[in-house]
């Protein structure tokens, strides 16, 4: 293995693929490092994981924010790639990573937009339309900072990848899209029909668009109820609290089920997959899921975005709630609409088919591995926003470090 082929990934949390869409995202791009023979390290500051190390990962570290620890573990790993995952991660350590490694080539994984996500919530919640949200919220001048201070910027969904460029004036060149990527697998018998029943949906339920999608279905269960009597909604997901447990109503045919340890026996159980999401950004592991093991997914054009083009979902796309319950109602108890709904899957399976991505992947990003001078010397911002924000991050990190370290401090 060459020495200089040393990935490292620094992030909050350790990835987690067999409980949130993010995590196996993650371990994807993994994938693709370890394929081409990377040695892999990740470093994160969740003390509470306890979760098992993935087989891509040669070594993982926890880190704390404002230890200077961290700057003699850089200058002795001397990595040629630094992935941050999120924004967060590249504001905590992101001037360490420069300034004890200034040559590594710095990748920002957005995995999904959060400016977009925070701006479509806060229309949702305020019941206004997520046609024409307001951007300029102080998250996005956050993200869109470490957006700027990053060689190159790592971008799940094509919708994403256009509103960077078209909104934000952000170069093409500085920016990565890598999708969901799916390999063909031999997959179980598609259950009939007849054999399924009742409605599911899946998703980690820390996050707030599937949180809110919950939510939203158990306020209209009593119509979905009404127009498919004896129809039961089992809700799949990990990390359920105090709140979401209370929608958990036997009585009333809404189940919250927990952790999914097999989605493919798991959603060949059910007629249909509900994924109206209220609100979010990048794209949505459940419909991944749901074309992949051959179920109906009832969405919107949230749930869909950056998914294909809208006609080729084949009417399964809605936009209200007695939409959705029409449909619902008529995929439940029409075979015939039932198989049709699905004609189009394979169409929409191909265009995340993990080898059309893989070579174009290696194509953008290789030569700002060989010579990332010369790309920052075209995008002449990276260097500004560094500048600027490395002495401001330094001296409040040292700040902090020696006020742990000593007790109070004051600055003068």
């Amino acid at each position: 293995m060459e020495q200089s082929k040393i990935l490292l990934v620094i992030g909050l949390v350790y990835p987690q693929p067999h409980t949130t869409a993010a995590g196996w995202r993650m371990q994807q791009i993994l994938q693709l490092f370890k394929e081409e023979q990377w040695e892999i390290h990740y470093w994160h500051t969740n003390s509470q994981d306890t979760s098992n190390e993935l087989p891509e990962i040669d070594s993982s570290k926890l880190i704390e924010v404002n230890l200077s620890d961290v700057d003699n573990f850089l200058k002795e790993l001397q990595p040629k790639i630094v992935l941050f995952d999120r924004f967060v991660a590249e504001e905590q350590f992101g001037w360490r990573v420069r300034e004890n490694c200034p040559n590594a080539v710095t990748i920002l994984d957005t995995e999904d937009l959060h400016f977009l996500r925070e701006a479509r919530a806060t229309a949702y919640h305020k019941h206004q339309s997520l046609s024409n949200v307001d951007y300029h919220i102080p998250v996005m001048h956050r993200e869109m900072a470490s957006i700027h201070r990053c060689d190159v910027t790592l971008l799940i969904s094509s919708f994403e990848m256009n509103l960077l460029m078209d909104e934000f004036s952000i170069p093409e060149t500085q920016l990565l899209l890598l999708t969901f990527l799916w390999e063909a697998k031999e997959c179980k018998k598609r259950t009939e029909f007849s054999e399924r029943k009742n409605l599911v949906t899946i998703g980690n339920l820390k996050h707030e668009p599937n949180r809110a999608l919950v939510k939203w279905m158990y306020q209209h269960w009593e119509l979905f109820i009404k127009a498919n009597p004896g129809v039961e909604m089992h809700v799949y997901g990990a990390y359920a609290d105090a709140a979401m447990l209370q929608l958990h109503q036997p009585k009333k045919g809404f189940y919250l089920k927990g952790v999914c340890d097999d989605i493919e026996e798991t959603l060949s159980q059910y007629k249909i997959m509900l994924a109206t999401v209220p609100f979010g950004a990048g794209l949505k592991g459940k419909i991944i899921d749901a074309l992949q093991y051959q179920i109906p997914v009832v969405t919107n054009s949230v749930g869909i975005e950056g998914m294909g083009a809208q006609e080729d979902w084949n009417n399964l796309i809605v936009e209200s709630v007695e939409e959705a319950i029409e449909l619902t109602k008529r995929l439940y108890f029409s075979e015939v609409e039932w198989n049709d709904s699905m004609k189009n899957y394979p169409k929409l399976l191909s265009y995340f088919a993990k080898e059309q991505w893989v070579k174009p992947f290696w194509q953008k990003l290789q030569p700002i591995i060989y010579d990332v001078c010369s790309h920052r010397k075209k995008h002449y911002r990276i260097g500004m926003m560094n500048q600027q924000n490395m002495q401001a991050s330094r001296y409040l990190s040292k700040w902090i470090e020696e006020k742990n370290n000593k007790g109070n401090v004051s600055i003068s």
